[in-house]
C-alpha cells in the first residue's frame, strides 16, 4: 500500500483525540522531546566510539548497534506526531518493525557480552590495582638501587671468584691428567672435545690427531669404533649413566678390554649435549677371571663325574640287593616245596612276603632320579597286589588309597613290613568263609604324622586282633610292634564290623 492509499484508507490519529488541543499538545510535546533525546544519544555514542580507538571490535559493534536502535526509536516518535494529521499507519508500522529488529539484535548482542563485561574491574578495583602497581614500582626502584650497590660491592668478589676458578680449573686439569684411567668427553655428534694423557697414551695418538674427530676417524678397527659410537648414542638417548665393556686394538697390535662408565652432559635446559666417560683397563682382570672360571668349570666337571660314579654305584648296590633278595626268595620257594607241614609252608610264605617288601623298596629307589626317595602310593599298590596274588584266593578283594608322600629307605622298609604283616594277618584270619574285602589307607595328618589304616569286613577274630599268625608263635605281632616302635608310632585295634587296625607314626623327615 503506497502513501496516498494510506491517506485515503485510514483516518488521522487526531480524530481519536477529538482534536482536543490539550491532548494534542501533550502527545506532540512528549513525542518531540523523546525524539530529540533519542537523536542526541546516538550522536554522543558516535563521538565516544570515534574518540575511543582502544575499544575492541565487539564493544564497538555493540555501541554502534545501540546508537542505531536509539535513533530508530526517535524516528518512531516523530512518526507518532505526523500520524496525528496524516494516517500513514502502515509506514509507521514498518518503522516500528525495523526498530524492533534493531532492538532484538541489540539485546542479543548485549546479553552475549554480559559475562565479559562482568569480568571488567570496578573503578575502586582499578584504583587499588594502580596503587599496588605504584607500590611495586617504588619497591622495584628501591631494589634496583640496592642491586646497584650490591653490584658495586661484588665486583671485587667476582674477581676473586674468577681467580679461584682459574686455580680450580688448573687443579681439575692436574687431577684429570694424573688419573691412570682414560677420561674423555665428546659432543652431541660424537666428536672428541676432551682427552687426558691416559686416553692419548692408550690410543697412541696426539691431541691434535683426535680433537674434533669421531672414534671411527682415528680407530683403525671399524667394528670396534662402531660399537663405541653405538654405546655413546645409548647414553645420549637414554639420559642416564651406563656401564659397558669395550675393546680397542692398540697400535702395538694388542687388544685391550676396558670397563667404561659414561653419562650425559646437559645444558641449562637439561638437554643432552654430549657425553663424559671414564674407561679403566680390565684386560688382566678379565684374563684372571677367565682362568678362574676355567678352573671352576674343571672342578665342577670333576664333581659331576664323581656324582655320576656315585649314582652308578648306588644303582648297582640297589640292583645287587634286589637280586640277592630274589635269590633268597628262590631258596624259600625251593625249601617250601620240600616241606609237607602246612604251618611250615605258611611260615615260609610269610617270610617270602617280607623279603618281597624289602626288595620292592630297593626296586622303587632304583627307578628314581636321586636314588634316595620315592612316592609311597605306587609302592603300596604294588606291595598289596603281590600279597593278593600270593594269598591264593580270588574271593578276597584288596584296595589301596594313599595321600602323596615322599619317603626314603629308613621309612619305607619298616612301613612296608608293617603293611605286609597287617594285610597278611587279615588274609589268613579274617575270612573263614573265604571271601571279603581288605582296604589299606594312608593319610597325612598335620606336618609330621602319618596314619596307616588296615580294615576288613571279616569275622573280627581274636587272632587278627592280637596280630598273631596261624603258627601261634606271635612273630607277626612282634614285627608289628617292633616296626611301629621303629617309626615312633602306636597301634590301635578295634573289632566293630570286622577288624580295624590304625597305626599312627611320625612322618618321614623333610629336608
Amino acid at each position: 500500500m503506497n502513501f496516498l492509499d494510506q491517506l485515503e484508507t485510514f483516518m488521522p490519529h487526531g480524530m481519536c483525540l477529538l482534536w482536543r488541543p490539550e491532548l494534542m499538545i501533550l502527545h506532540i510535546g512528549s513525542d518531540a522531546l523523546i525524539a530529540l533525546a533519542y537523536f542526541a544519544i546516538p550522536f554522543g555514542i558516535a563521538q565516544f566510539v570515534n574518540a575511543r580507538v582502544d575499544l575492541d571490535q565487539g564493544h564497538r559493534r555493540l555501541a554502534l548497534l545501540f546508537a542505531a536502535f536509539i535513533g530508530l526509536c526517535g524516528i518512531t516518535h516523530v512518526a507518532s506526531i505526523f500520524v496525528l494529521w496524516y494516517p500513514f499507519y502502515v509506514t509507521e508500522g514498518w518503522l516500528k518493525a525495523a526498530t524492533a529488529v534493531a532492538s532484538v539484535a541489540t539485546a542479543i548482542f548485549a546479553l552475549s557480552l554480559v559475562p565479559k563485561l562482568l569480568l571488567l574491574p570496578s573503578a575502586k578495583a582499578l584504583q587499588r590495582e594502580i596503587d599496588d602497581h605504584q607500590a611495586t614500582l617504588r619497591e622495584l626502584q628501591a631494589a634496583r638501587a640496592a642491586l646497584a650497590r650490591r653490584v658495586d660491592m661484588t665486583e671485587s668478589e667476582l674477581r676473586r671468584v674468577e681467580a679461584n676458578y682459574e686455580t680450580s680449573d688448573k687443579l681439575l686439569r692436574s687431577v684429570v691428567e694424573t688419573v691412570p684411567g682414560a677420561i674423555y668427553a665428546k659432543d652431541e655428534a660424537g666428536r672428541m672435545i676432551l682427552a687426558n694423557k691416559s686416553t692419548l697414551n692408550f690410543l697412541g695418538l696426539s691431541w691434535e690427531a683426535v680433537v674434533g674427530k669421531r672414534d671411527d676417524e682415528f680407530i683403525d678397527d671399524a667394528e670396534q669404533a662402531e660399537a663405541i659410537i653405538a654405546n655413546d648414542r645409548l647414553v645420549l638417548s637414554g639420559g642416564g649413566i651406563r656401564e659397558m665393556e669395550e675393546s680397542i686394538t692398540l697400535p702395538d697390535g694388542g687388544t685391550r678390554t676396558f670397563w667404561s662408565t659414561k653419562y650425559p652432559m646437559r645444558d641449562d635446559a637439561g638437554r643432552a649435549i654430549g657425553i663424559v666417560g671414564v674407561s679403566v683397563d680390565i684386560t688382566d682382570r678379565k684374563k684372571e677371571e677367565s682362568d678362574a672360571r676355567a678352573s671352576i668349570e674343571r672342578a665342577l666337571a670333576e664333581k659331576v663325574a664323581a656324582l655320576e660314579q656315585r649314582d652308578i654305584l648306588i644303582r648297582e648296590v640297589y640292583h645287587r640287593v634286589k637280586n640277592n633278595l630274589q635269590i633268597i626268595d628262590s631258596f624259600l620257594v625251593l625249601q617250601s616245596r620240600s616241606l609237607s607241614d602246612q604251618r611250615a609252608k605258611d611260615g615260609l610264605r610269610s617270610l617270602r612276603d617280607r623279603v618281597y617288601a624289602l626288595g620292592l623298596v630297593h626296586h622303587q629307589l632304583m627307578a628314581t632320579a636321586d636314588f634316595a626317595t620315592f612316592d609311597l602310593s605306587s609302592f603300596l599298590s604294588e606291595l598289596v597286589e603281590n600279597l593278593a596274588e600270593g594269598s591264593g584266593s580270588s574271593e578276597i578283594a584288596l584296595s589301596v588309597s594313599a595321600d602323596p608322600l615322599t619317603v626314603g629307605l629308613d621309612f619305607a622298609i619298616p612301613f612296608g613290613l608293617l603293611v605286609t604283616e597287617l594285610v597278611t594277618n587279615a588274609i589268613k584270619h579274617a575270612f573263614p568263609a573265604g571271601s571279603g574285602t581288605i582296604h589299606v589307607q594312608v593319610n597325612n595328618i598335620g606336618e609330621d604324622e602319618v596314619m596307616l589304616l588296615v580294615k576288613d569286613d571279616g569275622c573280627g577274630t581274636t587272632a587278627s586282633v592280637t596280630g598273631e599268625p596261624s603258627t601261634g608263635g606271635g612273630l607277626g605281632k612282634n614285627i608289628i610292634t617292633s616296626m611301629a616302635r621303629q617309626l615312633r608310632g602306636n597301634v590301635t585295634y578295634s573289632c566293630d564290623d570286622g577288624t580295624r587296625v590304625e597305626v599312627r607314626v611320625k612322618g618321614p623327615c623333610r629336608k
